[in-house]
């Protein structure tokens, strides 16, 4: 099988990146067909404007010129803590394997280059929401689950 290990998401690769992204997300019922060309429009402003700030990563793994898995990182910045919680955070989003490519080790592999680029641009810590399926993946590469993780709509 052709493929070319993995690779630092560049600004040239943002409209496959959003392209990619826009499919999951109709795949699983997210979006509707006539929200898509403004989906692509308002991720891509979201990518770049982050990837100028340094702030948007990403890796991936393509087989016969396609993207099969990928992981994005973002840095966000919270007022910091103390000294050694300075308030950069990372969040992980989209770990994606296309279903030919799964049980691999490829999105191990991605997140924890994800996770390692996120430390070396100075989140001192990072999180991700994980479904049931992929819980065991993050754990293995050292995420622990939160049971006081809030959110509101």
């Amino acid at each position: 099988m052709e493929h070319n290990g993995l690779k630092a998401i560049t600004r040239s690769d943002i409209d496959k990146v959003v392209a990619l992204r826009i499919e999951i997300f109709k795949d699983i019922g997210k979006i509707q067909s006539l929200e898509e060309e403004a989906l692509k429009v308002v991720n891509k402003r979201y990518m770049d404007e982050l990837f100028d700030k340094n702030c948007f990563c990403g890796f991936y793994e393509e087989a016969h010129g396609k993207i099969i898995s990928i992981a994005l990182g973002v840095i966000l910045a919270f007022p910091p803590i103390n000294m050694e919680n300075q308030g950069i955070r990372g969040y992980i989003f989209n770990v994606y394997t296309d279903k030919e490519y799964r049980n691999q080790g490829k999105a191990s592999r991605l997140t924890q280059k994800l996770v390692d680029e996120l430390k070396g641009r100075g989140a001192s810590k990072i999180e991700l929401d994980a479904n049931e399926s992929s819980t065991k993946i993050y754990e293995k590469i050292g995420f622990m689950q939160s049971a006081n993780h809030m959110f509101c709509l």
